[in-house]
């Protein structure tokens, strides 16, 4: 028989920005493009609290951790004359998760 998990979360905290920046379309000796760049960050924190029974009274155990996603994009398009458009894109993820477990008497102070 499986046994729910009897977690809370107490503290959670998350930052999300973005940020995107482009020359707009443009003439060119060779006809006409543009060029945009994005960057965007998402950062966080957590802390888990785990618990002996469904009265949530005694932490048993606690998780505690970060997150990072960094986001670079650059997207470029420019006319081929009569013959088309050429594109070209790059996207770049970054992802970090660090995440650490500990006795809740150590964070409590329980001797």
């Amino acid at each position: 028989e499986l046994e729910p998990r009897l977690w809370r979360y107490p503290d959670q905290d998350r930052f999300v920005a973005a940020m995107s920046a482009g020359t707009g379309q443009r003439t060119t000796p060779w006809g006409s493009g543009d060029l945009e760049a994005s960057v965007g960050v998402d950062l966080g924190s957590f802390s888990i609290s785990s618990f002996d029974g469904l009265d949530y009274e005694r932490v048993v155990e606690a998780e505690q951790g970060k997150d990072r996603t960094l986001t670079f994009r650059l997207v470029g398009d420019h006319t081929l004359g009569a013959v088309g458009v050429a594109g070209a894109a790059s996207e770049d993820d970054e992802h970090c998760a660090v995440a650490g477990i500990e006795a809740a008497g150590l964070l409590a102070g329980e001797d």
